[in-house]
């Protein structure tokens, strides 16, 4: 899968680890993700998501979350022209983890 699945599923992942399993299904993960609020701004989402679950219960969950978003950020930046930002090399397939890759410039 391509960054934004990983994404998602560190967005499922953390949901349910905090006890918030409703949110951390599949396709409430993708509602939100894919809202007028959020779509296109996922690295305001990981902001907001920080300031609302401060709390220390939720450090260790939010630690490996914001980890996925730093990653999904870094993937989509990397791409050579930014025409496609939001995707980055999500068509690109069959690269295991993008996180690692660096720039292509």
């Amino acid at each position: 899968g391509g960054a934004l699945d990983k994404l998602e599923k560190a967005l499922i992942n953390f949901y349910t680890s905090i006890g918030e399993k409703e949110k951390g299904q599949l396709e409430s993960v993708r509602n939100v993700m894919q809202s007028s609020k959020w779509a296109g701004r996922l690295d305001k989402l990981g902001k907001s998501l920080q300031k609302k679950y401060a709390n220390p219960d939720y450090a260790a969950a939010l630690r490996q979350l914001m980890d996925a978003f730093q990653k999904y950020e870094q993937s989509t930046k990397s791409s050579s022209d930014g025409a496609d930002a939001s995707f980055g090399f999500a068509n690109f397939g069959g690269f295991p983890g993008f996180g690692d890759f660096g720039g292509f410039g």
